[in-house]
């Protein structure tokens, strides 16, 4: 029997700023079997959800280097 790799790819991020500086607070990945998980940087109850920047993520395709 043949397994299908499974693999997953950010598909957007929650961004705070705090003093000036951008932190990951969580990203969203979505796996080839169409499930999206969501890692968490940061504890939820450390930021407040209104102050989220959500902002979808590019990848760039493989091979392709900026020069």
């Amino acid at each position: 029997m043949c397994m299908k790799q499974l693999f997953a790819e950010p598909v957007r991020e929650g961004l705070i700023e705090i003093s000036g500086d951008t932190h990951v607070v969580w990203r969203d990945y979505r796996w080839n079997t169409g499930q999206v998980v969501r890692w968490w940087f940061m504890e939820a109850e450390e930021v407040i959800a209104s102050e989220i920047l959500i902002r979808p993520v590019r990848m760039k395709p493989k091979g392709r280097q900026d020069q």
